[in-house]
């Protein structure tokens, strides 16, 4: 249509301007080529493209085709369409939200100042009567609907087949209206004519002699419904290639769909309506319809959206049926009955009356031509009003509007909205962006926002999950964040190809190789990548600069302190999506196991009532978890079986260290891995049933070759070192591992004579064995490099491509990685010694935050206790053993300090609770008759090989429930409407497994999602790409109170202290909240101070002040001021959230929990004023200042605030307002706190967020608000 239209003004030598749209990026670049192509003429002269930031075009072209984003930007900001002689809108039917809202505003321009333009809209299937009603114009004098001009089309023809017709295979029970599901009977129906079909091709190629198997297409709503067919399918035909097709799965994965299937193979493609018209397969014949399809909703309660299962319209159902008569005949089977189908709706609802519309109103907001309610009441099919209430509400809590004017239907701009009504990504992402320049760290938030605002890119390969999970785990680094691991993966896969590896076509396959094998798809990172510099590109236009590279290639290792601004900010941008997770009872954990340690065993359930399961079951269970890691012992119990994993010294791999959530943490990467199995696997694993041994099988001799038969060699393990004292030792310790983790020797006449012994033997042998075959856990002589001697070792790791061995020094306990050749047989003689490596932890402390705040103990902590410890001779008080290991209180040898203590005190660690197994064993240590040595190393060296697989007698299959762990938690939305729902974690984060490591630790807990969504019957809510917060005491009260829009502080009944908080959009005259469903409400159980509440109000104006804007809605600030407040609102955020102690105190209570204005207004400190607002020349900031109370001391000698401190508090709340405004009387900058005069706002700014002036702040907030 467009040529036609070129072609009519060119040969009468009229001028023409042509823009079409098209609803994806990539139809509008094919089409441009394909016409490009048929005429012989280079893309970006006479017709081109454009999307996003990538427009090929030039000054002489006249078709110009682009996104339907693209032309919508250009009327909001043009205002007009008399750059273009004609607009086309083509693929109108499928009613997405800028379809929409472009027809809006073309309908209002065309009424107002571009009646010249044409408009044309272009669909194959839709109602054209409406639109042509809603372009209705005047003929003389007359409203006319605007003309239709239809044109045929011609197709193979297509058979069509119902339910009805079917009955002779299968009869399916009828479907209902209201409720759209996967019906049983009508998943075997579509298996059963796979079968069908190869007779039906018999017959119909008789004459030919060759027999073709046509292409079945199979549409489902989504994956797991893709599945379950699959299953099915794969369990009940022969000589089929079933291929999945989900937008989720790899452009590689969906590639197979075009590639011809081996001959006698049939190949079924099933998919979701990604192939009703973004993909095309052209040798279908056979088309089987299920009629439904997973459409995005907004629930009505909750304002989050849902994907819901719905039936198709008919529209959708000819859609899919032409994908049947393309290149040949075809049959259509459509699952429903033919008096089904007539009920079905015609066409799909479009998006604007289902899906969120915040986009939508700050682009009417921008355009400027009436509140967003009346706007939107202009379009072709109208939102409900409500739905623009909620989303008016939404932006307020986001800080996109202003919420001082609290009208529920309109609110002014903010900056933040300016500046993300111009970014193509989600609000929140917008906000991101924002928060990451005021805190000085953009680059990583322009990553982790364009990386959100695409499809993931990393893939998921059907049949590998497992190891896809573990990939991405590896990629988190221990950060336990979704977002995150796509930062590192960005950032390492832009270094590789920064390096010229990829340069030339040629190398592009080592690019492909490379995000195979990292599970990373390699068109989605690219487009992550464009997405980048867009939102680069486009943020400059603000005058919102980088201070480094916006694509540095700064190494993937990134300090604990910014991997938590990173968090924090994400925390910031994400608001109110925060979840809590449930406590974990440690004493109900290691019952439910039967004593079994809850860090390193799973459980499943479901065996046999026999006795004769460890004969039976073994080999199957080994084999079911053999992806998980090393099994040390299965034990079994009734119908219950005990999956222990051996715990590594050693983390074998990046696996292994990147589930290392914090150095305290004991549990073993196998338990994730085999609950991310269970998840993966539906919550059952599948095993042959054997039948029960008969008496003939279970003597002594047939039991035996059945257990486990290691061979002596092999199994012989030395023998415990027995501590013969359990209350003090002294120890030498011999490898620091961390400050809170060591190894060491007892210094005691016992050991000297075992130590002696081994070298005196060692120091005999005359000929050392090469070990020929090294095996992981086998014991060995190795020599010890720095020394070349040798010493008792054991293979903790192999490494065979570069024959490399990674040896535990088991006498010492470091590691060492050394090649063949430096390893030996050990003699039994030298063996058969106990092990004088004592492995050992400091109790009662934990790595401090402050320090380091990913867990771990900082460089500096290490060196410390390394230089206080290492190779000395210390005092040990033990506290408890537990697997093996001491905790022990250490003591240095010259004054007898607690080195536990020195740690406190130098800010190096926390004080901890120690874990219900080591407070259960030191109870224990204290009784009578309680015997160390019988206690000590008790199991720790109880190992063997791998059992032997059981000979199968049946083939009945045994399903059986897990793998569990007493340690999953479950997650809780903080939201008032979340908690009437349960919380679920999306499948693919590395949160999906979440275990609690620190069970003793009662503290609540926080996580942050970037998204959320309800299921399809919503009553969960889904979180995707989430963030497991630090553990820091106190953590979600202050990140909650930080980013609320508004809060009203709890107080106890004698006002002494906070115990909660009523957090969310406020309230209006009559105490009504503005938006019930996400206010939270927070009880305390960590001490939160009046300073607290100080250094928030000043994060908060410190980002308001950041992100001032001139007329031009610009930045003003330039980058040196910037860099200095950057640093300066680093450390502000920091110092509130890592602070040294941070105490615990007793929940209390209150009622009425979620109503407003329970504070008396007498006891209420207003830090807000009418200059916050600005000066009328820059837009209103994003956040108000939260309001204090007045707390009393319970004392009597409290004496009354001085007017004098009064008078001056209330000066400084002043001059902190005055730092919003961008025009201020000289006389008016002057602090009386500090003596310091100000020559302008930005000095001003710098004044009030200096270190200087919070504390004198804070000292004057001390003695004006207790009285």
């Amino acid at each position: 249509v467009p040529q036609y239209i070129l072609e009519y003004h060119a040969s009468r030598g009229l001028h023409c301007n042509i823009i079409c749209t098209q609803p994806r990026k990539i139809a509008a670049i094919s089409i441009s080529k394909r016409v490009c192509h048929e005429r012989g003429w280079q893309v970006g002269t006479m017709v081109g493209y454009q999307v996003s930031l990538d427009k090929v075009a030039s000054e002489d072209t006249r078709l110009l085709f682009v996104t339907t984003g693209i032309l919508l930007q250009k009327l909001i900001n043009q205002k007009d369409m008399n750059e273009f002689t004609h607009v086309i809108l083509d693929e109108v039917h499928e009613r997405d939200l800028h379809t929409d809202f472009v027809m809006l505003i073309s309908k209002y321009l065309l009424q107002t100042n571009s009646a010249r333009t044409k408009l044309v809209l272009m669909s194959a299937t839709f109602d054209a009567s409406l639109f042509s009603n809603y372009f209705n114009v005047y003929q003389e004098g007359l409203l006319t609907p605007a003309p239709i001009v239809s044109v045929g089309g011609k197709n193979f023809p297509v058979m069509e087949f119902y339910l009805e017709d079917l009955r002779n295979i299968i009869t399916c029970t009828p479907q209902s209206v209201d409720d759209p599901k996967l019906a049983p009977d009508c998943v075997e129906l579509a298996a059963r004519l796979l079968k069908r079909f190869d007779y039906l091709e018999a017959n119909q190629d008789k004459r030919s002699g060759t027999i073709i198997k046509g292409t079945v297409l199979v549409f489902l709503p989504g994956l797991p419904e893709i599945i379950t067919v699959d299953k099915v399918i794969s369990d009940s035909c022969t000589n089929v290639i079933v291929l999945p097709l989900h937008s989720t799965i790899g452009v590689e994965e969906q590639q197979k769909v075009f590639v011809k299937p081996p001959e006698g193979y049939r190949k079924v493609i099933l998919s979701t309506n990604i192939a009703e018209s973004s993909i095309t397969v052209p040798d279908i014949r056979y088309v089987i319809d299920f009629c439904l399809v997973k459409e995005l909703m907004n629930d009505p309660s909750t304002n989050y959206q849902c994907l819901r299962i719905a039936w198709a319209s008919k529209a959708s159902m000819m859609q899919r049926r032409g994908r049947a008569g393309r290149v040949a005949e075809g049959r259509v089977y459509r699952l429903i009955s033919r008096e089904f189908y007539r009920e079905c709706r015609e066409y799909t609802q479009p998006e604007i009356k289902r899906c969120p519309l915040e986009g939508v109103v700050l682009q009417t907001k921008v355009l400027d031509i009436g509140a967003p309610v009346e706007v939107l009441s202009m379009s072709l099919e109208q939102p409900e009003a409500l739905d623009i209430e909620r989303t008016v509400l939404l932006l307020k809590e986001i800080g996109a509007l202003s919420s001082s004017n609290m009208d529920p239907f309109d609110g002014e701009l903010t900056f933040l909205g300016r500046v993300c009504e111009r970014l193509p990504i989600d609000i929140r992402m917008g906000k991101l962006l924002l928060l990451g320049y005021v805190f000085g760290i953009l680059e990583e938030c322009l990553v982790i926002a364009a990386s959100l605002s695409v499809r993931s890119f990393f893939s998921r390969p059907y049949s590998v999950e497992l190891k896809a999970y573990r990939s991405k785990v590896r990629w988190a680094q221990n950060s336990f964040s979704d977002p995150i691991a796509m930062l590192y993966a960005y950032r390492e896969w832009y270094r590789e190809k920064c390096s010229g590896k990829w340069d030339n076509d040629r190398n592009q396959r080592i690019e492909l190789e490379w995000c195979r094998k990292n599970f990373i798809q390699c068109r989605r990172i690219n487009d992550a990548h464009e997405l980048v510099k867009e939102l680069f590109s486009r943020l400059s236009r603000f005058n919102i600069q980088s201070n480094r590279s916006i694509l540095s290639t700064r190494t993937s290792t990134t300090s604990s302190h910014d991997v938590l601004m990173i968090k924090l900010v994400m925390a910031g941008a994400f608001y109110p999506h925060y979840f809590r997770w449930s406590e974990v009872d440690e004493q109900e954990a290691e019952r439910s196991l039967s004593g079994h340690d809850p860090h390193t065993t799973v459980m499943i359930s479901g065996l046999p009532l026999s006795r004769y399961n460890d004969l039976q079951y073994t080999g199957d269970i080994v084999k079911c978890f053999e992806e998980c890691g090393r099994i040390k012992q299965i034990h079994y119990d009734s119908s219950r079986a005990y999956i222990e994993f051996q715990r590594l010294r050693l983390y074998s791999d990046e696996w292994d260290s990147a589930l290392s959530v914090s150095g305290n943490s004991l549990i073993v990467p196998s338990v994730y891995t085999a609950l991310k199995m269970r998840q993966l696997k539906n919550g059952t694993i599948t095993i042959l049933l054997n039948k029960p041994a008969d008496k003939h099988n279970t003597d002594d001799t047939q039991s035996k070759q059945l257990i486990r038969t290691p061979s002596p060699q092999l199994s012989l393990t030395p023998p415990p070192y027995e501590l013969k004292r359990s209350g003090e030792i002294n120890l030498l310790v011999t490898e620091v591992v961390t400050a809170g983790h060591f190894w060491g020797q007892e210094v005691s006449e016992e050991s000297r004579l075992i130590s002696l012994k081994i070298s005196e033997q060692i120091s005999r042998l005359t000929v050392f064995t090469p070990l020929i075959n090294p095996s992981v856990d086998k014991y060995c002589m190795a020599v010890f490099p720095p020394d070349g001697l040798y010493y008792r070792g054991k293979l903790m790791e192999i490494d065979r491509s570069n024959r490399t061995v990674t040896i535990h020094y088991m006498d010492f306990g470091n590691m060492e990685i050394l090649t063949f050749d430096q390893i030996y047989e050990i003699p039994l003689e030298i063996l058969s010694h106990p092990t004088l490596g004592i492995e050992c932890f400091l109790a009662k402390i934990k790595p401090s935050f402050k320090e380091s705040s990913d867990g771990y103990y900082s460089h500096n902590a290490n060196m410390f206790f390394s230089n206080l410890a290492s190779q000395k001779v210390l005092r040990a008080k033990i506290y408890s053993q537990v697997e093996g290991t001491l905790r022990v209180f250490l003591y240095t040898n010259d004054s007898e300090e607690l080195i536990n203590k020195l740690l406190l005190d130098k800010g190096y660690a926390l004080p901890a609770e120690e874990s219900y197994q080591s407070m259960s064993a030191h109870e224990k240590a204290q009784e009578p008759e309680y015997t160390f040595s019988d206690h000590f190393l008790d199991d720790k060296h109880q190992e063997s090989s791998p059992p032997r697989f059981t000979q199968h007698n049946t083939d009945a299959k045994l399903y059986l429930k897990g793998p569990s762990s007493p340690y999953e938690v479950s997650f809780y939305s903080l939201t008032k409407i979340g908690l009437l729902k349960s919380a679920r974690i999306e499948r693919e984060s590395v949160n999906s497994v979440c275990l609690h490591y620190e069970p003793q630790d009662k503290h609540e807990r926080l996580m942050v999602s970037a998204f959320v969504a309800l299921n399809s019957t919503a009553t969960s809510v889904i979180a995707r790409e989430t963030t497991l917060m630090p553990n820091i005491n106190g953590l979600i009260y202050i990140i909650t109170l930080l980013f609320a829009p508004f809060v009203e502080l709890r107080t106890d009944e004698l006002k002494r202290s906070f115990i909660g908080a009523l957090c969310g959009l406020g309230y209006d005259s009559l105490m009504q909240p503005y938006f019930p469903e996400h206010d939270i409400s927070l009880t305390f159980d960590t001490q939160i101070t009046p300073e607290d509440i100080a250094q928030i109000n000043s994060i908060r104006t410190f980002v308001n002040t950041a992100l001032k804007c001139n007329q031009d809605f610009k930045i003003p600030w330039n980058d040196s001021f910037v860099r200095q407040n950057q640093a300066i609102a680093k450390q502000q955020l920091l110092d509130l959230v890592i602070k040294d102690t941070r105490p615990s105190i007793e929940v209390t209570h209150f009622p009425k929990a979620y109503t407003w204005g329970r504070i008396e207004l007498t006891d209420l400190i207003n830090n807000n004023d009418d200059t916050n607002i600005g000066d009328g020349l820059s837009l209103r900031p994003i956040y108000s200042l939260l309001n204090s109370v007045r707390l009393t001391v319970y004392d009597p000698s409290t004496y009354c605030v001085p007017t004098r401190v009064l008078i001056m508090r209330r000066k400084m709340i002043e001059l902190q307002n005055l730092a919003t405004c961008s025009q201020i009387p000289i006389e008016n900058l002057f602090c009386e706190l500090c003596n310091a005069r100000c020559q302008t706002p930005a000095e001003l700014t710098a004044h009030i967020s200096s270190r200087q002036h919070i504390l004198s702040n804070l000292e004057l907030m001390d003695n004006s608000i207790y009285q």
